[in-house]
């Protein structure tokens, strides 16, 4: 999205992306919540979903922080649906409700309310609010309608939570930073309840939470002092992730801080065993074709290096 790509190219670049990976087309997988093998697809109507979802909900976000700075003259929001037989029941009910911007409806009504939704906002100012008609002639509807929620099951984990009648679950918030954020947070917690628990444990310690990280890039700015390079490194990793670690073999290429004396001895004082791969060894590490790829794709075209480096952030997340 940052290089601009219109669908079509982004569906293109990703399509060629998963089936390098052995992900393009229907797969079965272990899932690790039930044990049970199930089919995951990946074909270009998901990817198109992906993508008409991200930028839509991007789209909404810009407009609500555009909506919190022109709030003093358009202070109201109107809800409005494309009113074909496609938008749902739920959806129709709230067509043409106008209500302040900061009322609680559009916190969890803010569309789009689901997959797929084309519903949008607009917003009204005080006087075209006080004349009670769209442009259309319509009546304004000014009564936000009775909060109802309904009961959702999480197919995986069986996990039970109320979300919005008529709104998709994980659509019932404005797409703040803040409310993306705490969406985030929601979806790594889901993810870890399916990990191995020696491995989630130690995930949510090392790697996901604030205070750990904290102390690790600390303590990585305390060695790289002069004269700190030769000192034993105090015990960075967790007992939990020391648990996870220990008695087994990690294996990494030859990039020249894999070998260094201090990821020797943080590997070896988790009783974590060592093995280097040969010298060069594309088969047993994918990430050099992966960069081998992404190279020669950015020669074709005369890119620079930096550029290079830019487009790798969205290629390879």
């Amino acid at each position: 999205m940052a290089g601009n790509l219109s669908r079509r190219d982004w569906i293109r670049e990703s399509k060629q992306l998963l089936a390098h990976a052995g992900w393009w087309g229907e797969k079965q997988v272990l899932d690790p919540a039930t044990g049970q093998m199930v089919t995951t697809t990946f074909n270009p109507a998901r990817l198109q979903l992906i993508y008409d979802t991200n930028t839509r909900q991007a789209a909404a976000q810009g407009q609500w922080e555009r909506i919190q700075r022109s709030k003093a003259s358009h202070p109201y929001l109107r809800y409005m649906t494309m009113r074909d037989d496609r938008v749902r029941a739920e959806h129709a009910q709230w067509d043409n409700v106008t209500l302040p911007a900061d009322h609680p409806f559009f916190q969890t009504h803010f569309p789009p309310c689901g997959w797929r939704c084309r519903c949008r906002v607009t917003q009204v100012s005080q006087e075209d609010y006080d004349k009670g008609q769209t442009p259309a002639g319509a009546a304004m509807v000014k009564t936000a309608p009775v909060a109802q929620t309904r009961e959702f099951t999480h197919q995986r984990t069986g996990d039970v939570s109320m979300v919005p009648a008529g709104v998709d679950p994980g659509f019932g918030a404005i797409p703040t930073q803040a409310a993306r954020l705490r969406e985030l947070d929601a979806l790594v917690q889901e993810k870890l309840k399916s990990a191995i628990p020696a491995i989630a444990n130690a995930a949510q310690y090392e790697g996901l939470t604030l205070q750990s990280a904290a102390a690790t890039y600390a303590e990585k700015a305390r060695l790289a002092l002069p004269g700190n390079e030769n000192k034993m490194p105090p015990l960075i990793l967790s007992p939990v992730a020391e648990g996870a670690l220990s008695g087994s073999t990690m294996v990494l290429d030859n990039a020249s801080f894999h070998k260094s004396e201090h990821t020797r001895r943080l590997v070896e004082h988790a009783g974590c065993q060592l093995l280097y791969l040969p010298p060069y060894s594309p088969d047993l590490d994918p990430i050099e074709k992966l960069w081998a790829n992404l190279k020669r794709r950015w020669r074709k075209v005369g890119g620079a290096l930096e550029e290079m480096i830019v487009g790798s952030d969205y290629l390879l997340d």
